[in-house]
């Protein structure tokens, strides 16, 4: 059975994603190959949903989008960075993590 795993965020989860690689060459593509070496005999699905710039708002945007709708058995969600350097306040960005949280 397929297991699917869905990375989501902001430009750390995108690294590298091009038109012939969707996967990326960062983090994610790290993870892709350990699972595939790891363990050969498990079907792995890996989504790479990152992109470049976004914040915690823009993720609770595209939730149902790039998660939900992919009926993922895994999420990983990484995100923040650029929300602290835009100095988003920290009440909004917790309201919105966890509002996207509910939704797993």
């Amino acid at each position: 059975m397929k297991q699917r795993l869905v990375f989501i965020g902001d430009s750390i989860t995108w690294w590298g994603i091009n038109e012939s690689d969707s996967i990326g060459t960062g983090y994610v593509r790290l993870l892709h190959d350990y699972l595939k070496v790891s363990f050969p005999h498990r079907d792995f699905d890996i989504i790479n949903k990152g992109i470049s710039g976004n914040r915690v708002t823009d993720l609770a945007e595209r939730w149902e989008q790039d998660v939900i709708s992919y009926h993922p058995d895994i999420v990983s969600i990484s995100i923040g960075i650029n929300d602290v350097w835009r100095q988003v306040d920290s009440p909004e960005m917790n309201k919105c993590y966890q509002t996207v949280l509910k939704k797993c």
